[in-house]
């Protein structure tokens, strides 16, 4: 009897450590590949502050151990290859993502810096998108403010704004984190102009918003929502051969403004 127990007990062990391998393997943390950052606000030095803030945002998507980078000198190795330069067309982007095989290409700008008095601190504002090299639209993204310590007196300028920056990537970073896309899968299709999907307004989904469709990984097409009900909903279909059990993924749209501290 004790050896038959020990038998099962051997063969529970087994079985959930195969189900904690496959989970394991299901949940592969994304690869991004980060372009440099470029610098639209004033600045004396952008190339330095966008090198800064590339290299924040980096360490703050590993930081967190939901993302995962292509080093820096792939990404430019590759880049020369193709014969790209600065600033990238989002089909450069997309393009420069499947031969790296990203899952995202994570581009951005520093949009902001400015110096706020009594007490005086640097302000930096940074802009940051996820291009998904699959579809070609953004995946993620955020626009975040970061503040320097105050100054006393004895901190020179670059030192605040480089304070700043860090502070700016990591909110940036974590407002990226606590977003969650709205997936669903197509059930059934109308004529090939209209598809069912099966999540609703208690998913998220809302009138007139655009999904892209993908099977097994690869774009195949881009619907509209048009009707909505509490667990599923309608949409048009804009583009390509879509079929059921297709998997739809909304559209991330990048917030106007950044929220100030």
């Amino acid at each position: 009897m004790k050896l038959r127990r020990g038998f099962f007990w051997l063969l529970t062990l087994l079985f959930l450590t195969g189900v904690g391998l496959a989970q394991a393997q299901q949940k592969r943390i994304p690869v991004v590949a980060t372009l440099e950052f470029g610098v639209t606000a004033q600045s004396g030095s952008p190339a330095i502050l966008g090198r800064a803030a590339t290299d924040a945002v980096v360490l703050e998507m590993n930081r967190t151990g939901r993302f995962d980078s292509v080093p820096r000198s792939q990404v430019q190795q590759q880049i020369k290859e193709s014969d790209l330069a600065p600033p990238f067309r989002s089909n450069e982007i997309q393009r420069l993502g499947q031969s790296l095989g990203a899952d995202y290409v994570a581009s951005g700008e520093i949009t902001e810096i400015a110096f706020i008095p009594k007490p005086r601190r640097a302000r930096v504002t940074l802009s940051l998108r996820l291009t998904d090299p699959a579809t070609g639209e953004l995946g993620n993204g955020a626009v975040e403010t970061g503040l320097s310590a105050t100054d006393t007196g004895a901190v020179e300028d670059e030192t605040l704004i480089q304070q700043a920056i860090t502070d700016a990537a990591f909110s940036t970073v974590r407002t990226m984190n606590r977003y969650a896309p709205v997936e669903a899968t197509v059930l059934l299709i109308r004529s090939g102009r209209e598809a069912t999907l099966n999540r609703g307004s208690r998913d998220g989904i809302r009138p007139k918003q655009e999904m892209v469709v993908l099977r097994r990984g690869s774009y195949v097409g881009r619907v509209r929502v048009s009707s909505v009900g509490d667990t599923d909903c309608r949409a048009d279909i804009l583009d390509g051969g879509i079929r059921p059990e297709d998997r739809a993924r909304a559209v991330f749209k990048m917030p106007d403004a950044p929220r100030r501290r």
